[in-house]
C-alpha cells in the first residue's frame, strides 16, 4: 500500500508554483525556487545551459536509468512595440485571443514589476464591421494607467505629428523595454471537490507532481531517477531536446495537462477524460505525429496502476498539440517514453481549473512506476 497524499500539502505546493512568474525563456525565478524546495531531498542537482534544472535520486542496488520530466516554462508575452502611452505584445506559447482580452498582467522589468490590464478597442467605439471580427492578438495592448495632461483629441493634428521616439518616452519612464516579459496577474482560488483555478498550472501542476515524488521517494528501488524540470515546451519542446542528450535515460515518463472534455458542446469521441477520475495514461497524441507509446511501457505504467490500484484515465489524446514526450522517445538510439497526463479545464487560458487528488493520483503513479521499472527495462 502506498503513503496517503496530503491534499494540503499538493495544494500549497501548487500555488507557490503557479504565482511565480517564467514565461519560456524566462524560467530563472520558478528554477531557483523549485531547486530550493527539492535540493535537501536529492543526490545529486544541476543546471544545464539551457536552464534546465536536472535531480538525482540513487537507488539502494544497480538498474534502469529513469527520466521523469515536466516542464517549468509558462504562456504569456513579451513586449515588443512602445505606442504613446500603451504596449504592444507578442505571444510566447499557444493563446487564444478570444481567452486574452480584459485580462489583468504583469510586466516584469528591469527594476520593478508593473501591472496592467491586456485589452483591445472598446467594444462601445467600434464600428459595426469592426464588432463582427474576431480580436487577433495583434490587435491588444496593454494599459498600465498612464494619462498625459497634455493629450488632446485623437484627430488632433499636432498630436499626428508627434515622433516615435517622443511616444516611447513615456513608457520608458517607466523603465519598460522592448523583450521585457508578461504574464497573465490571476488568483490561486480554491473551488468545489478539491478543484482550484489558477494560471500556469500547465506545467506548474507537472512540477508539482514531481516535487511530491522526489519529497516521498524512498531508496529501494533499483537505478537511478533523474528528474528533469525543463524549459522553454511551450515554444517548441526546446529545453528536453538537450537535456536528454546528456542524461540518456533508458526510459522515461514525461508529466503535463490536457485539456478534459467534461464540458458543454464537447463530445465523448473528441475527449472522453473528466476532471476528477484520476491521472491518465495517454497512448497516442496528434493523431500519431507526436507520441505512439510502445508496447512495453503501456504494459510497465498499466500494470503499475493495477498493482497498487491507483484510479486512473486511459486516453488517445488530443488530435493537436504534443509534449516533452515526442522529442524524448525520438532522442539518440529512441528512448521508450511514457506520457502521464493531468486533466485540466482551460489550459492555455489565463485560468486554468485542476483537480488535487488527480495530482496526488499522478505522483503515486510516478512512484509505483520507478518501484517496478526495473522488471520492464535494463540499464
Amino acid at each position: 500500500m502506498l503513503f496517503k497524499m496530503d491534499v494540503v500539502i499538493m495544494k500549497e505546493t501548487l500555488k507557490t508554483l503557479s504565482m511565480i512568474p517564467g514565461i519560456s525563456g524566462h524560467e530563472d525565478i520558478i528554477r531557483k525556487e523549485i531547486k530550493t524546495m527539492i535540493e535537501k531531498h536529492v543526490d545529486e542537482i544541476k543546471e544545464d545551459k539551457m536552464g534546465n534544472l536536472i535531480a538525482v535520486v540513487k537507488g539502494e542496488k544497480k538498474g534502469p536509468k529513469i527520466l521523469l520530466s515536466a516542464h517549468m516554462d509558462q504562456i504569456g508575452f513579451i513586449v515588443n512595440h512602445l505606442e504613446d502611452k500603451y504596449i504592444r505584445v507578442t505571444p510566447i506559447g499557444g493563446i487564444s485571443a478570444k481567452a486574452a482580452p480584459m485580462t489583468p498582467v504583469n510586466i516584469y522589468t528591469k527594476n520593478k514589476d508593473i501591472k496592467g490590464v491586456l485589452v483591445s478597442k472598446s467594444a462601445f467605439l467600434e464600428e459595426p464591421e469592426e464588432s463582427k471580427k474576431v480580436t487577433k492578438i495583434k490587435d491588444l495592448f496593454i494599459d498600465i494607467g498612464i494619462i498625459n495632461k497634455d493629450d488632446k483629441t485623437t484627430d488632433d493634428k499636432d498630436k499626428k505629428n508627434k515622433s516615435d521616439n517622443k511616444k516611447q518616452d513615456i513608457l520608458e519612464e517607466h523603465g519598460i523595454e522592448l523583450g521585457d516579459p508578461v504574464t497573465f496577474d490571476v488568483p490561486f482560488v480554491e473551488l468545489k471537490n478539491n478543484c482550484v483555478r489558477g494560471m500556469a498550472f500547465d506545467d506548474r501542476a507537472g512540477c508539482a507532481v514531481l516535487i511530491e515524488a522526489i519529497k516521498n521517494l524512498k531508496k529501494d528501488f533499483a537505478g537511478e531517477v533523474n528528474f528533469l524540470f525543463c524549459t522553454q515546451e511551450e515554444v517548441g519542446l526546446k529545453g528536453s531536446r538537450t537535456a536528454v542528450f546528456g542524461i540518456n535515460p533508458d526510459v522515461a515518463l514525461v508529466v503535463d495537462m490536457t485539456t478534459t472534455g467534461d464540458m458543454p458542446g464537447i463530445s465523448k469521441i473528441d475527449s472522453s477524460t473528466i476532471l476528477g477520475a484520476g491521472p491518465i495514461i495517454t497512448l497516442a497524441d496528434a493523431e500519431g505525429r507526436g507520441l505512439l507509446i510502445r508496447k512495453n511501457v503501456k504494459e510497465w505504467l498499466i500494470g503499475a496502476v493495477k498493482k497498487d490500484k491507483i484510479k486512473h484515465q486511459v486516453e488517445i489524446g488530443v488530435r493537436f498539440g504534443t509534449t516533452d514526450a515526442t522529442i524524448i522517445n525520438m532522442s539518440r538510439e529512441g528512448i521508450p517514453t511514457g506520457l502521464i497526463s493531468l486533466p485540466g479545464r482551460h489550459i492555455h487560458s489565463p485560468t486554468e481549473i485542476v483537480n488535487i487528488d488527480d495530482l496526488n493520483g499522478a505522483t503515486k503513479l510516478l512512484l509505483a512506476a520507478i518501484k517496478s521499472a526495473e522488471n520492464h527495462f535494463k540499464n
